[in-house]
């Protein structure tokens, strides 16, 4: 994303702040939220079937495995960009130096200077910046999942409409997106399908699931790696 944002002509402070500072508001959307829905939902709202916090399951210990490591990485993203990015060049610096990391020096060294800039670039903004762009990430992810919500009604016309049912599948597809934060795959590709099947099963057949769940990744994923492919290369 640095390469392509750089490509557009940007500055190297904006570039990276624009980078940096969105992986540091997509975190705290599901660290700050998922607490709530938990404390709303319980523990069906982790898996299909799920009584209690203590199943032991693929689910529930992935879940709280990936929220950890989430909340690892906020923490030191948040504290490394935002608080005391002088630490981070430094310590970027210091592993640069490593013999056995001397094949990537010259990428460490990049990404303190990166790190640097951008601290810089969002200090300089003020109030009004960041709660734009906090409303912008808000709505970016609550719209995604909306999205699901949409094609369930579409596809399955038996589902329940109401507040609450809507809120609840809202609710199970922010944990689905926490437990697949760290897929093996790029953007979740193969994975993300299967995994909104079963996250779904007891609100949408599986047959059924299968579309719904092409049909999303089509419109909010491999959409836009499509347009990225025509537009990248220009």
């Amino acid at each position: 994303m640095l390469f392509v944002l750089t490509r557009e002509k940007l500055a190297p402070g904006r570039t990276a702040a624009a980078v940096f500072y969105a992986m540091i508001l997509d975190s705290c959307f599901f660290v700050l939220t998922l607490p709530v829905l938990l404390t709303v939902y319980g523990p069906p709202m982790l898996f299909p079937g799920m009584t209690s916090y203590n199943d032991v399951g693929l689910a529930s210990g992935t879940f709280f495995v990936t929220y950890g490591l989430m909340v690892c990485y906020l923490v030191v993203l948040a504290f490394f960009l935002l608080i005391r990015p002088r630490y981070a060049k430094n310590v970027l610096g210091w592993l640069a130096a490593r013999p056995f990391l001397k094949k990537w020096s010259a990428r460490l060294l990049l990404l303190g200077d990166e790190f640097a800039l951008a601290a810089g670039e969002i200090r300089r903004r003020d109030w009004r910046y960041h709660l734009l762009v906090i409303i912008g990430t808000i709505g970016a992810w609550t719209c995604k999942f909306l999205m699901i919500n949409c094609l369930i009604i579409a596809v399955v016309p038996s589902t329940p409409v109401d507040g609450y049912t809507q809120a609840f599948i809202y609710a199970r597809l922010v944990a689905m997106f926490t437990i697949m934060s760290f897929s093996p795959t790029p953007g979740g590709a193969g994975l993300a399908e299967l995994a909104l099947v079963g996250f779904l099963s007891d609100h949408v057949p599986k047959g059924i699931g299968l579309v719904v769940a092409l049909l999303w990744r089509g419109m909010a994923y491999y959409g836009y790696l499509l347009l990225g492919a025509i537009l990248v290369p220009a």
